[in-house]
């Protein structure tokens, strides 16, 4: 995908198996155009589903191959990408354009996906509202918060940083007032946080949460979860994570 229409993606699990969902980021900020008004999905069978039932490394060097050539054909015809799920032995990729386009559809899908050899199935239907992309693949509170967090975490691995070396960690979060600022902060010192709360623009405050943690995406993400919790518990909203990178010197020669 171009760097104009960024993708994500995030683990999950659908239909009781494990499962990857990607999707394009950016509608869920801009305004969906209203002729996009129908939504088109298009499923792949994969030949190897792998261990977790995402496929393999081979099958995806074949798909996402067949998958750009398809985007690029619909994109010529009006659709706009905007997921793909793995799971349970399938590759699935959706597409919102006008009504009416089935046949072009279907006729771009033999000449890509399908030419891979692999059984494929097509679904169409009226989406004026994008409840599928709203509804199934935008992740929920704890899926997004692990998406913010890997970024994160990833901008520390570029900078060097070993990840399991304890840090001082800093949380911030955000409240309608100084009374549920301050229940938070009971609330995560007794976590072992250190909290500073600091009166802004009134009615908000702000509190600061500091504590030393390692910060591999699996402890912090757990961390920050438990933050995100007590912040909505007392009516504040969690507002991110940060700290110095750790990088470690090179031994003399």
């Amino acid at each position: 995908m171009s760097t104009d229409d960024p993708w994500d993606f995030y683990p999950c699990r659908v239909n009781d198996a494990p499962a990857s969902i990607a999707l394009a980021m950016r509608f869920r900020k801009e305004p969906r155009p209203s002729e996009l008004d129908t939504l088109y999905v298009a499923g792949v069978e994969l030949e190897d589903a792998g261990e977790h039932g995402m496929g393999t490394a081979a099958e995806g060097e074949v798909l996402f191959d067949a998958e750009e050539e398809f985007r690029e054909k619909l994109a010529a015809q009006g659709f706009v990408q905007v997921g793909r799920l793995r799971n349970k032995g399938e590759w699935q990729v959706s597409f919102y354009a006008a009504s009416g386009l089935e046949t072009k559809f279907h006729g771009l899908l033999a000449l890509t996906l399908a030419s891979t050899g692999r059984s494929v199935w097509t679904h169409v239907a009226a989406d004026a509202t994008w409840d599928y992309y709203d509804s199934f693949l935008v992740p929920d509170l704890e899926r997004s918060q692990w998406m913010a967090d890997r970024q994160v975490v990833e901008g520390l691995e570029e900078a060097g940083d070993p990840l399991a070396v304890a840090r001082k960690v800093d949380h911030s979060a955000r409240f309608p007032n100084r009374s549920s600022a301050d229940a938070f902060a009971v609330g995560a010192e007794a976590l072992g946080f250190a909290v500073t709360v600091t009166d802004g623009a009134e009615p908000e405050c702000s509190a600061k949460a500091e504590r030393e943690d390692p910060v591999n995406l699996s402890h912090v993400h757990g961390v920050v979860m438990e933050l995100v919790e007590l912040a909505t518990a007392n009516g504040g909203e969690y507002d991110g994570w940060g700290c110095v990178a750790v990088v470690e010197e090179e031994s003399a020669p």
